[in-house]
């Protein structure tokens, strides 16, 4: 296995994925290649893995007519979640809806997670009317957590935000797990407790996508490992090499 790894700078939010990636390789004894441009990579085979920001990674899994899934809230988890969540587009978005948070639904997160309380909160996000969004019940998380499930068993368990006094409930967690039957083999359950001291679904998030809120090195390599392979299938069933061309570079 090649791993191909967006050359970054020194570790920051956004470039600490890359960095874990790269030390876990290299712990794991893979060979790793860094790039500051797709032209760099000859061409990938079904042993590659590519690991890069969100935006340029979709991007390249368009290329190979590639569209992966918008997790967020699946069907078999809609128990879990503790509020109810609708789709819809911003030309929704009225009185009628004050109080409601919303955010993006599909594509790149132009619109991240905000409860719309009147007017004032919808000037400057930049959405057009018929922009798809979800529409959700507010809720009060007290404490969240990422958990890291990697074919069906639970990787690790990383709090990103909260007060510290409070403890999932693990049982809910197996049980998440155990009904999200279409679940991709490696993605994040984010859960969170709530007032009334449920711990719920705050969403879900494929694999190839997530940050790695101080996963260990090996464990971020494996879990996105794992995750990629399943992504790129569909191309590598027919196609021995993807070659990276200079109109492919035009949006990547």
């Amino acid at each position: 296995m090649t791993v191909y790894i967006r050359k970054v700078k020194f570790p920051v939010e956004v470039t600490i994925n890359k960095y874990n990636a790269y030390v876990g390789a290299y712990l794991c004894g893979e060979e790793v290649v860094t790039y500051q441009s797709f032209h760099e990579i000859p061409y990938l085979t079904k042993e590659d893995v590519v690991i890069d920001y969100l935006n340029k990674t979709k991007a390249l899994l368009n290329s190979m007519a590639i569209t992966p899934e918008e997790l967020d809230y699946p069907e078999e988890l809609r128990y879990y979640l503790g509020r109810r969540i609708v789709p819809g587009i911003m030309s929704d978005v009225g009185p009628e809806l004050f109080g409601k948070f919303i955010k993006s639904r599909v594509g790149a997160k132009v619109i991240s997670g905000r409860i719309i309380k009147d007017h004032q909160d919808l000037i400057g996000l930049n959405a057009e009317p018929d922009y798809p969004i979800w529409i959700s019940d507010p809720i009060t998380f007290l404490h969240e957590w990422r958990v890291f499930v990697l074919n069906g068993e639970v990787l690790d368990v990383r709090s990103y935000k909260g007060d510290y006094h409070y403890v999932y409930d693990a049982s809910r967690i197996d049980d998440m797990i155990s009904a999200y039957h279409s679940s991709p083999k490696a993605y994040a359950l984010d859960i969170g407790i709530a007032e009334d001291g449920e711990t719920y679904l705050v969403e879900v998030n494929d694999g190839f996508s997530v940050g790695n809120y101080g996963l260990f090195r090996t464990q971020a390599l494996v879990f996105h490992a794992t995750r990629w392979p399943k992504l790129t299938k569909d191309y590598f069933t027919s196609n021995d090499k993807f070659f990276i061309t200079d109109e492919m570079l035009m949006g990547l």
